[in-house]
């Protein structure tokens, strides 16, 4: 038992020394400083230098921001200008609308030619369902007022070849809707079908 004793206290007694001795080391080290007014010496192998610090410019430069889209943003934003929103979701809907009915459906004809052939009439066109989202509600005057129209169609046709029965086909319809200036009498209709 003594033994042991003896052993922890020279445990003791040796780690008491080298906390002792690193001590006197660093108060060295401090006094060598301040005497000599020297800064310790420091290892600049680690340090970046101007082409490493290029390189991560360049990087960053390539580095994508996605902003998320907020619908409760976009919800106080239509809620804020909702007055113009409805005029412009309403008009962009009436001058889709009569776009699309324009000289008998002649763009949805073009359309569907190519499915259905030269020879058959458009006897009539249901909007199924329909979207308006406005994609640039120019607040600021200058520049365009544009909205999508989103349509579902459901296209009901014969055929001019004799036979007696009506057809019919669902139809999707995209118009972007464009008012130069934000004027609402200077109107743009793109279409396009799928």
């Amino acid at each position: 038992m003594a033994i042991q004793e003896n052993k922890s206290l020279a445990s003791f007694i040796v780690l008491g020394g080298l906390l002792i001795a690193g001590f006197i080391l660093q108060g060295v080290a401090l006094a060598n400083v301040i005497e000599n007014n020297k800064p310790l010496p420091v290892d600049l192998s680690n340090v970046a230098t101007k082409d490493d610090v290029n390189a991560l410019s360049t990087k960053v430069d390539n580095i994508k921001v996605v902003v998320p889209d907020n619908e409760k943003i976009n919800d106080l934003w239509e809620d804020l200008h909702k007055d113009e929103v409805k005029k412009l979701k309403d008009t962009a809907y009436d001058d889709a609308l009569a776009e699309l009915e324009d000289n008998n459906y002649k763009k949805l004809v073009d359309y569907l030619k190519p499915t259905i052939g030269e020879d058959f009439d458009v006897e009539d066109v249901d909007v199924v369902k329909y979207e308006v989202n406005v994609v640039n509600l120019d607040l600021e005057k200058d520049e365009d007022k544009v909205a999508e129209v989103n349509f579902k169609l459901k296209v009901y046709y014969t055929l001019e070849n004799g036979v007696d029965e009506t057809f019919k086909k669902t139809v999707y319809a995209k118009a972007v809707v464009t008012y130069e200036k934000g004027e609402f009498d200077d109107v743009d209709v793109a279409f396009t079908f799928e």
